[in-house]
């Protein structure tokens, strides 16, 4: 009997753990490239550690809209509190087989703000893309941008770069940090979701 439990358990376990090796080389197969000719880099692609700032009295919703070229876009919605800052990680996509390489790579979030009165709502999108940073370059270069909500998004910046809806150029690390700090709304510290709600 005991034998039997025993056999049935390592069965148990083996059938795990080759569904779990499974699942990796499928994860891994997708972000796999096919080898380059000599002298191309290596398509891969790049993380990016996204921090929403609010230091506003006011209540700020943020859902995903849409996305393309990415392997990681971040969560599906926030409801950012006063003074809360949400952070969370972005990763793109430069894989050939997904008609990605050298191409823009996007997400776009609606924003409302939930003021006393009707709520403020807009558009930021992030991006990333190739473009000449200055008329003698050769090559173009990798950008980050955030762009929209110009009214109520006071500051954007991509590795310390300002990229308020502007290409933000700072190199290739492998880590990019961006933030993006809302203002610009008159602060409503009385205000919150319930309340807004029966504007």
């Amino acid at each position: 009997m005991i034998r039997r439990y025993f056999l049935t358990v390592c069965a148990l376990l083996m059938a795990l753990h080759t569904m779990t090796a499974s699942s990796q080389t499928a994860a891994n197969a997708t972000k796999t490239e096919p080898p380059k000719k000599a002298g191309q880099p290596v398509n891969r692609s790049a993380t990016y550690n996204m921090n929403f700032v609010n230091p506003t009295g006011t209540y700020i919703m943020i859902a995903k809209n849409s996305d393309q070229c990415m392997y990681n876009a971040g969560p599906a919605d926030k409801l950012l509190n006063p003074g809360d800052t949400w952070s969370f990680g972005l990763e793109d996509s430069n894989n050939w087989t997904g008609g990605c390489t050298n191409q823009l790579k996007k997400v776009t979030w609606d924003v409302t703000v939930l003021r006393t009165g009707r709520p403020f709502v807009c558009q930021v999108s992030f991006t990333e893309g190739k473009a000449y940073e200055h008329p003698s370059d050769s090559d173009p270069k990798w950008y980050t941008s955030m762009d929209g909500c110009g009214e109520v998004i006071t500051s954007a910046t991509c590795n310390g770069v300002d990229c308020r809806n502007k290409r933000g150029f700072y190199g290739t690390p492998d880590s990019r940090t961006i933030r993006v700090t809302f203002g610009g709304v008159k602060d409503a510290a009385q205000d919150s979701p319930a309340a807004a709600d029966k504007q």
